[in-house]
């Protein structure tokens, strides 16, 4: 708590410049904590670490469900994610069925084993993990979204070194990753 307040304090002495002192969307969502709107991250110099995410993802989701005219009929999606995501999964989830009410879906939360379950992002995922918190037989649907964050910068493998092409042959479903708000509408909305 005594860091989120320091970094709050730290931001304000900066006169909030770009890029000087953010927390993490982890912190505040581990203290319980608001997360900053989205104009507070500036030009979001340190997205890759996090900072910001959540916000991007929510603003970029709204924008473009906002702009869609596509409906869905009968269809179904699992998402997965981690712990920290969870929320804005299950809201993004909530506001796709509304815009498309005959549409289904599910959220798989997966707890972070590999790192002892006090790591909660998405981004530090394992295949191994993913794949006995959501077997086989938990999905409800040929379409598996998760986050691009769990694979690697080269999008090759995960961190225990599983690869997209093992998910797929373990799931034998469509698996789309994505890093956007928009990747992950589009993501909702496209068909196997």
């Amino acid at each position: 708590m005594a860091l989120r307040d320091g970094v709050a304090a730290m931001k304000a002495r900066t006169g909030g410049q770009n890029g000087l002192v953010y927390g993490s969307d982890e912190w505040y969502l581990m203290a319980g904590r608001e997360l900053p709107a989205y104009d507070y991250y500036d030009d979001f110099l340190q997205i890759e670490n996090g900072v910001g995410m959540i916000a991007t993802m929510r603003r970029e989701f709204y924008d473009a469900l906002k702009e869609t005219r596509f409906s869905l009929k009968k269809y179904k999606a699992d998402f997965i994610t981690g712990e920290s995501a969870a929320d804005l999964i299950r809201e993004l989830a909530a506001a796709a069925k509304k815009k498309f009410p005959r549409a289904e879906f599910k959220v798989h939360v997966i707890r972070n084993e590999f790192f002892g379950g006090n790591v909660t992002v998405a981004g530090l995922l394992t295949g191994k993990d993913i794949m006995e918190q959501a077997d086989v037989t938990s999905v409800i649907s040929d379409n598996i979204i998760l986050p691009g964050t769990v694979l690697r910068n080269d999008g090759d493998m995960m961190l225990d070194d599983t690869t997209p092409e093992q998910l797929r042959a373990y799931y034998g479903r469509t698996l789309r990753f994505t890093r956007t708000g928009g990747e992950f509408l589009q993501a909702i909305m496209e068909r196997n």
